[in-house]
């Protein structure tokens, strides 16, 4: 069965750090974190090379295509706990790997982390300090030094599976502080990073009770098949325990009511994935007040947890 639950993430231990860096006056990014970030990603993967942290393929309906619960590779977990935390996603990703939301397996695995990507460039706009969710996971990890030219632009139904990267800044409001380990990668934090991206602006009107949604069904369904191949890439590289977003619900346009709906009807309803996963965590971090994202995936997978589904 899928469970939900909405929590919200305990403010990360302050670790020590060597030096920090700053954000900028103007709302961007210093140049400086930019810099170092780039030095020291070629740093720890010189070091690191052997445990691939350079390495990532592009993952596309024909190398990943639909999951198989007859697949040996198949966990059959009895229920999947799903949960709606407000957090940044390495953020979150890290405290599941020290244990805050634990599982009830071991597993060996790194947490596989949803980037929202840019189809036609790594880090979309890190490079002249942008600071949406893409730029933030830049910034503070090895992730700019697997992401190569070669994979761009991405096509629709593609996305890059990054097995091993390393965390070793901390979050914008630390300053991208470095971690205390930043001379002994093996020490650092690693995540998997799977790095998709939604269609630009697509065409929304308002429904009846005022909100918006996607103005035809391709739209609808290319997001759809988005996710459903973000959790294909998951699962065929077996990762049991997931952090996503509100994936294109910045920027990019994209009607929050429909993107939660969406991953809820991939994540409980759809059937292909029951069982795969023991964990999921939708991270949310909204910069307005309103923290409308978040109260609509709080909303949406409250519904799941009052009727928890069976997996067949």
């Amino acid at each position: 069965m899928a469970e939900a639950s909405n929590k919200t993430a305990a403010d990360p231990a302050p670790q020590k750090s060597p030096k920090s860096a700053k954000v900028g006056k103007s709302g961007g990014v210093d140049p400086k974190v930019i810099k170092e970030t780039q030095e020291h990603t070629k740093t720890i993967i010189a070091k690191t090379a052997h445990e691939g942290t350079e390495f990532a393929y592009s993952s596309t309906p024909e190398n990943a295509p639909a999951l198989n619960q007859e697949s040996r590779m198949y966990p059959a977990f009895e229920e999947t706990l799903i949960q709606v935390v407000e957090g940044d996603t390495f953020d979150i990703a890290i405290e599941v790997t020290n244990g805050t939301y634990k599982a009830k397996t071991e597993d060996f695995m790194p947490v596989c982390v949803l980037n929202h990507a840019n189809a036609f460039g790594a880090g979309g706009s890190w490079k002249t300090g942008a600071t949406a969710q893409e730029e933030q996971l830049f910034y503070r990890s090895t992730l700019c030094g697997s992401l190569r030219e070669k994979f761009y632009p991405m096509k629709e139904l593609e996305c890059l599976y990054s097995p091993h990267v390393i965390i070793f800044r901390e979050n914008s409001a630390a300053g991208f502080k470095f971690l205390e380990n930043i001379e002994t990668p093996e020490k650092l934090p690693v995540v998997s990073v799977i790095s998709m991206a939604a269609q630009r602006g697509p065409k929304t009107v308002k429904n009846k009770e005022g909100q918006r949604e996607y103005a035809d069904d391709d739209a609808r369904g290319m997001m759809y098949n988005k996710m459903k191949q973000i959790l294909r890439t998951a699962a065929h590289n077996n990762h049991r325990r997931l952090v996503l977003g509100a994936l294109g619900c910045g920027v990019f346009g994209h009607p929050e009511e429909e993107v939660a709906d969406l991953w809820k009807e991939a994540l409980t309803e759809d059937g292909e994935f029951d069982g795969w996963f023991e964990q999921v965590i939708l991270a949310i971090f909204d910069k307005d007040k309103a923290k409308k994202n978040l109260r609509t995936f709080e909303r949406m997978f409250a519904e799941t947890e009052e009727s928890p589904l069976d997996v067949d």
